[in-house]
């Protein structure tokens, strides 16, 4: 899945937007200086009034828009555990766009764009607009991104006269040409008003191309009250309960599917598997709309069941599916609704792999005799010699022996004896046992981690590895069921996400 996010370049993003609340927190400030070169060259032949005084300390339009951007940024890196390479990361472009044939500063991580429009303020001043330029290059880039992708396009709330003209002028033939975007891309334009009142004038411009999006997109607007919750709509989680007769678990639905981003489908919180089917089958169907499904701390295996010690349905199920090759099994979504759930291996590695869930049309009949309905007899069985593995680089486990799991806790304690030198690889290895702890709602494993590594202290050769292990005891000990998936955080300030 990928989000490509574009903020336009042009004099109006750098007008200074009028009643801001000073007091607003995070705000990112990237175009005072030229502002203030700006006004103080409008104004050379008189002093600064209080006006413009006051208008030096405004924050500008495009400072508004990155301050969403950087809060769009950090809600998808939570969503995905800061993942860089696993099977559920999220491609991120940011990007600046104008009239030329060519992104401007596309870069893949926030503070690296922030820091190339600092510098590009002065080198690179704003020039005129073209919306056509924009989904062209578009159309371009998506092909090459994963999907479903969204593009987020930070506007003006006022309308660009040329630039929407430009658009209105074209054919039915060249704008049939550029909208729909490929692969289903959505829209999402997100203007950024001035004062308020503001007319927001561009709004029936852009609505219209969302509906030459087919629809695909909304208009949102980004002002100091609603930029959280502008990014939160974007990537607001969805959690439900996957079961198949006294067993559970609960799983996170990747997209969400109530959003218009995951195809604003009115799943039950509910999800039961009621049978299996041969793969190859599926691909004679309907075409699908995949989510990842991804195990969550909570209730699991019947009401009764013991989270410390019960693994989790879901790395239960992944471990099924990975033994029963060429299988995959029928879950009923909502009533006469249904998809099917298989593991899918990562294609570059082909070493991990992530159950999906591929969502049928509504409406869908399956024929009859296609589905082998699971009996209760049928249940997967765990021996007790077993226990969930895991890939670092996954959220997602297969499971192996109980030995793989005892052998990596020896390593974290191997290295816990060379702190400070070994910081890096000591918060791997740290984190892989984390992963299979959280993988099976087995937090018992967590306390007594922090217990392994309390003594490891008493014992530590230097005060700066003693003090490093007392760093990561007290996160340890302070992670609740809530934020176990969080990063840890070394002493001097270096993060090591949980999701590699």
């Amino acid at each position: 899945m990928s989000t490509i996010i574009l903020t336009e370049w042009s004099l109006a993003m750098f007008e200074p937007v009028l009643d801001w609340n000073p007091s607003f927190p995070n705000l990112e400030r990237a175009t005072q200086n030229f502002a203030a070169r700006t006004l103080s060259g409008g104004v050379s032949s008189m002093s600064l009034n209080e006006t413009t005084s006051r208008l030096l300390s405004q924050p500008t339009r495009l400072d508004i828009a990155l301050t969403g951007v950087k809060s769009l940024s950090n809600k998808i890196l939570r969503l995905t555990g800061g993942s860089s390479n696993g099977p559920n990361t999220e491609t991120l472009i940011f990007a600046t766009f104008d009239s030329s044939q060519q992104l401007g500063n596309p870069v893949g991580q926030y503070q690296e764009f922030y820091e190339k429009l600092c510098n590009g303020i002065n080198s690179s001043p704003p020039s005129k607009i073209s919306y056509v330029s924009m989904i062209q290059l578009l159309r371009a880039v998506v092909p090459s991104v994963k999907s479903p992708a969204v593009a987020v396009i930070f506007v003006p709330s006022n309308r660009n006269v040329v630039a929407v003209n430009e658009f209105l002028d074209l054919s039915t033939e060249a704008r049939d040409a550029l909208l729909p975007l490929p692969n289903g891309c959505s829209l999402i334009f997100v203007l950024v008003p001035r004062g308020n009142p503001d007319p927001l004038s561009s709004m029936d411009f852009f609505k219209t191309l969302v509906a030459l999006n087919n629809s695909h997109g909304q208009i949102c607007v980004c002002d100091e009250m609603s930029i959280d919750k502008f990014s939160s709509s974007l990537y607001e989680p969805f959690f439900a309960s996957l079961k198949l007769g006294s067993i559970s678990g609960r799983i996170q639905l990747h997209p969400n599917p109530h959003s218009w981003r995951g195809g604003q489908h009115d799943l039950s919180n509910e999800l039961t598997v009621i049978g299996t089917m041969d793969r190859m089958a599926m691909d004679k169907l309907y075409p699908t709309r995949p989510y990842y499904v991804l195990p969550v701390p909570g209730q699991q295996n019947g009401d009764t069941a013991d989270c410390g010690l019960e693994p989790h349905f879901g790395p239960l199920l992944h471990a099924a599916l990975r033994l029963m090759q060429g299988k995959v099994v029928l879950v009923s979504v909502a009533t006469d609704w249904f998809g099917y759930i298989e593991p899918v291996e990562d294609p570059k590695t082909k070493k991990r792999s992530i159950l999906v869930l591929n969502l049928f049309p509504k409406g869908f009949s399956l024929a009859p005799g296609g589905v082998a309905v699971l009996e209760e007899s049928d249940t997967v069985k765990k021996d007790e010699d077993d226990a969930p593995s895991y890939s670092s680089k996954d959220f997602t486990p297969v499971w192996t022996s109980a030995e793989a799991v005892q052998s990596d806790v020896g390593r974290v304690l191997r290295f816990a004896r060379k702190l400070p030198d070994k910081v890096e690889t000591f918060y791997k290895e740290l984190n892989k046992v984390r992963l299979h702890a959280l993988s099976s709602c087995n937090f018992q494993l967590l306390d007594a981690l922090a217990e392994m590594l309390m003594r490891e202290c008493q014992l530590a050769a230097s005060s700066a590895g003693a003090a490093e292990l007392n760093n990561v005891v007290l996160q340890l000990k302070q992670e609740g069921q809530s934020d176990a998936c969080s990063p840890l955080r070394s002493s001097d300030g270096r993060v090591f996400p949980l999701y590699e």
